[in-house]
């Protein structure tokens, strides 16, 4: 079986795969930011004729940036034509599976005083209160019907509902000052 190779070509010698199934262009600026504030660190995976096997992104952020230099390729020599298709769309795809621990990406994000997180998507902004859904109806005599969204559920609150979990929102804001955890703590942990 042969070796992946290495090898540094012309941006303009790349060639994006005319049916990648992937929007791009929302991650643009994030990656642009990336390679401007740490260089390009991350070689762009390319075939044998050097269509663009992962990568898309980091390419069209390059184009952006008006790059000049040969760009770092890994050239995927041994895999079959399917197993090119298959590994465009599980490299995309794992990295929907993962998700975060806040507690650490918080202590992360801490230890970073002189870079703006935020250029790369972090959004370091917290909501000032509880979301709450309220509907109204027309009639005045209707009671208001308030709920909570998660996802794709509405759940119901009552007013009795809705005050204990403003109180509880409050106290933990008061004792922690950021909203992470509050959800956990109230309904006592995860197994």
């Amino acid at each position: 079986m042969a070796k992946d190779e290495l090898v540094f070509l012309p941006l303009k010698n790349l060639k994006p795969y005319e049916n990648n199934p992937r929007f791009n262009q929302d991650a643009v600026d994030e990656v642009v930011a990336s390679i401007q504030e740490f260089g390009f660190r991350n070689p762009i995976i390319v075939d044998k004729n050097n269509v663009i096997v992962c990568g898309h992104t980091r390419y069209l952020a390059l184009k952006r940036l008006k790059w000049s230099e040969p760009v770092p390729c890994l050239v995927a020599k041994e895999l079959t034509d399917e197993q090119i298709k298959a590994y465009r769309l599980a490299d995309n795809k794992v990295g929907e599976l993962a998700s975060w621990n806040v507690d650490l990406l918080l202590e992360e994000l801490d230890g970073i005083a002189d870079i703006d997180m935020s250029v790369f998507g972090f959004d370091l902004e917290l909501p000032d209160e509880l979301e709450i859904e309220k509907d109204y109806e027309d009639d005045l005599t209707q009671e208001r019907e308030a709920h909570i969204k998660f996802k794709k559920w509405r759940i119901p609150l009552t007013a009795d509902l809705e005050c204990f979990l403003d109180a509880q929102l409050e106290s933990y804001l008061n004792a922690n000052g950021v909203l992470y955890g509050f959800l956990e703590e109230l309904i006592g942990g995860f197994e």
